[in-house]
């Protein structure tokens, strides 16, 4: 009786996560969004390199949308270099520019 409380819960929320998780058109509008906000705060710090980058994500990029079982993820890539990545769940997207080690 124990096990079965907490096990309905974990298929509960499982359940949820695949139905609620967010399309590429989520991806996709969120992922903009920051890029815009990016070219604004690179053109208001006059950081030439940054507004280079994400002015060419924007432009040609090519999105990889990734669905799992109850995420998804969304990477841009400038070339054959990811510049942003985005996680979803639950409706919810996530994004963040990707840091080059290196």
């Amino acid at each position: 009786m124990r096990i079965t409380i907490p096990f309905t819960l974990i298929v509960i929320a499982l359940l949820a996560g695949f139905f609620l998780k967010p399309s590429l058109d989520d991806h996709r509008k969120v992922a903009e969004a920051w890029l815009d906000k990016a070219r604004s705060d690179a053109a208001a710090n006059l950081n030439l390199g940054d507004l280079a980058n994400a002015g060419a994500a924007s432009a040609f990029s090519n999105g990889i949308y990734e669905d799992d079982v109850v995420f998804s993820r969304y990477t841009v890539a400038v070339g054959d270099t990811p510049y942003l990545r985005c996680f979803g769940v639950f409706k919810h997207v996530s994004c963040s520019k990707v840091e080059n080690k290196g």
